[in-house]
Protein backbone atom coordinates (compact mmCIF):
# COMPACT_ATOMS: atom_id res chain seq x y z
CA UNK A 1 0.00 0.00 0.00
CA UNK A 2 1.62 3.65 -0.99
CA UNK A 3 1.71 6.62 1.15
CA UNK A 4 -1.29 8.97 0.47
CA UNK A 5 0.72 11.97 -1.48
CA UNK A 6 0.55 15.00 0.18
CA UNK A 7 0.52 17.42 -2.86
CA UNK A 8 -2.45 15.70 -4.39
CA UNK A 9 -4.23 16.61 -0.69
CA UNK A 10 -3.34 20.45 -1.14
CA UNK A 11 -4.27 19.86 -4.75
CA UNK A 12 -7.58 18.78 -3.69
CA UNK A 13 -8.33 21.12 -1.08
CA UNK A 14 -7.16 23.92 -3.63
CA UNK A 15 -9.78 22.35 -6.07
CA UNK A 16 -12.36 22.35 -3.36
CA UNK A 17 -12.02 26.09 -2.93
CA UNK A 18 -12.41 26.80 -6.80
CA UNK A 19 -15.88 25.34 -6.89
CA UNK A 20 -17.00 27.74 -4.16
CA UNK A 21 -15.14 30.75 -6.04
CA UNK A 22 -17.02 29.99 -9.28
CA UNK A 23 -19.76 32.24 -10.05
CA UNK A 24 -22.77 31.20 -10.09
CA UNK A 25 -24.03 32.72 -12.97
CA UNK A 26 -21.76 31.40 -15.89
CA UNK A 27 -19.59 28.76 -13.71
CA UNK A 28 -16.62 30.78 -14.37
CA UNK A 29 -13.65 32.02 -11.91
CA UNK A 30 -14.57 36.04 -11.73
CA UNK A 31 -11.73 37.61 -13.68
CA UNK A 32 -10.76 40.35 -10.75
CA UNK A 33 -10.36 37.05 -8.52
CA UNK A 34 -8.75 35.17 -11.28
CA UNK A 35 -5.75 37.35 -10.89
CA UNK A 36 -5.30 37.47 -7.63
CA UNK A 37 -4.76 33.91 -8.11
CA UNK A 38 -2.59 34.23 -9.99
CA UNK A 39 -0.60 36.97 -8.01
CA UNK A 40 -1.47 35.04 -4.59
CA UNK A 41 1.97 32.99 -4.12
CA UNK A 42 4.13 36.07 -5.46
CA UNK A 43 1.71 38.37 -3.04
CA UNK A 44 2.17 35.82 0.12
CA UNK A 45 5.94 36.19 -0.18
CA UNK A 46 6.57 39.71 -0.60
CA UNK A 47 3.80 41.43 1.40
CA UNK A 48 3.52 38.50 3.87
CA UNK A 49 0.78 36.38 5.11
CA UNK A 50 -1.03 38.86 7.57
CA UNK A 51 -0.71 41.35 4.80
CA UNK A 52 -2.30 39.15 1.80
CA UNK A 53 -4.98 37.78 4.48
CA UNK A 54 -6.17 41.42 5.39
CA UNK A 55 -5.97 42.48 1.62
CA UNK A 56 -8.15 39.51 1.47
CA UNK A 57 -10.71 40.11 4.21
CA UNK A 58 -11.28 43.57 2.97
CA UNK A 59 -12.10 42.55 -0.26
CA UNK A 60 -14.70 40.13 1.41
CA UNK A 61 -18.30 40.94 0.93
CA UNK A 62 -20.81 38.44 1.60
CA UNK A 63 -23.44 40.04 -0.30
CA UNK A 64 -22.12 40.53 -3.69
CA UNK A 65 -20.64 37.39 -5.79
CA UNK A 66 -16.85 38.65 -5.95
CA UNK A 67 -17.26 39.45 -2.28
CA UNK A 68 -17.91 35.71 -1.66
CA UNK A 69 -15.25 34.61 -4.39
CA UNK A 70 -12.90 36.59 -2.38
CA UNK A 71 -14.49 34.95 1.00
CA UNK A 72 -14.11 31.31 -0.34
CA UNK A 73 -10.80 31.91 -1.05
CA UNK A 74 -10.28 34.00 2.56
CA UNK A 75 -11.35 31.08 4.45
CA UNK A 76 -9.36 28.19 2.69
CA UNK A 77 -6.09 30.32 3.40
CA UNK A 78 -7.16 30.64 6.65
CA UNK A 79 -8.04 26.50 7.46
CA UNK A 80 -4.73 26.08 5.46
CA UNK A 81 -2.62 28.14 7.84
CA UNK A 82 -4.70 26.83 10.95
CA UNK A 83 -3.99 23.11 9.24
CA UNK A 84 -5.25 20.54 12.23
CA UNK A 85 -5.39 23.40 15.00
CA UNK A 86 -8.62 25.61 16.08
CA UNK A 87 -9.76 27.57 13.18
CA UNK A 88 -8.35 30.93 12.53
CA UNK A 89 -9.97 34.54 11.90
CA UNK A 90 -8.47 37.49 10.98
CA UNK A 91 -9.74 39.79 14.07
CA UNK A 92 -6.90 37.28 16.05
CA UNK A 93 -4.57 36.25 13.61
CA UNK A 94 -1.79 38.65 14.93
CA UNK A 95 -2.17 37.85 18.48
CA UNK A 96 -2.58 33.75 17.45
CA UNK A 97 0.62 33.71 15.18
CA UNK A 98 2.65 35.64 17.71
CA UNK A 99 2.69 32.58 19.91
CA UNK A 100 3.38 30.25 17.52
CA UNK A 101 7.42 29.13 17.84
CA UNK A 102 8.92 30.36 14.55
CA UNK A 103 9.96 26.94 13.04
CA UNK A 104 5.68 26.06 13.55
CA UNK A 105 5.39 29.32 12.14
CA UNK A 106 8.05 28.86 8.82
CA UNK A 107 5.88 25.08 8.07
CA UNK A 108 3.03 26.42 8.71
CA UNK A 109 3.64 29.52 5.98
CA UNK A 110 5.56 26.84 3.70
CA UNK A 111 2.30 24.97 3.55
CA UNK A 112 0.16 28.08 2.52
CA UNK A 113 2.62 28.73 0.17
CA UNK A 114 1.94 24.90 -1.77
CA UNK A 115 -1.66 25.71 -1.37
CA UNK A 116 -1.66 29.21 -3.22
CA UNK A 117 0.64 27.86 -5.67
CA UNK A 118 -2.17 24.86 -6.34
CA UNK A 119 -4.77 27.25 -6.47
CA UNK A 120 -3.17 29.46 -9.32
CA UNK A 121 -2.39 26.58 -11.00
CA UNK A 122 -5.88 25.10 -11.08
CA UNK A 123 -7.47 28.18 -11.50
CA UNK A 124 -5.34 28.91 -14.81
CA UNK A 125 -5.83 25.91 -15.72
CA UNK A 126 -9.83 26.14 -15.46
CA UNK A 127 -10.33 29.26 -17.04
CA UNK A 128 -7.98 27.93 -20.16
CA UNK A 129 -10.26 25.03 -20.21
CA UNK A 130 -13.47 27.17 -20.00
CA UNK A 131 -11.98 29.31 -22.95
CA UNK A 132 -11.05 26.81 -24.92
CA UNK A 133 -14.93 25.38 -24.44
CA UNK A 134 -16.00 28.49 -25.55
CA UNK A 135 -14.17 29.50 -28.48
Amino acid sequence: MTAPRWDLRVAQRAEATLQRVLDTNNQRIPPEVLTRLRGLPVMLRTLGVPATLAFYAGKAESGKSLGRAYRAVLDALLTELAHDGPALQVKDLFTRLERVPAPELMLAFARLDAYAGWLRRLAEAWQHDMDGARG
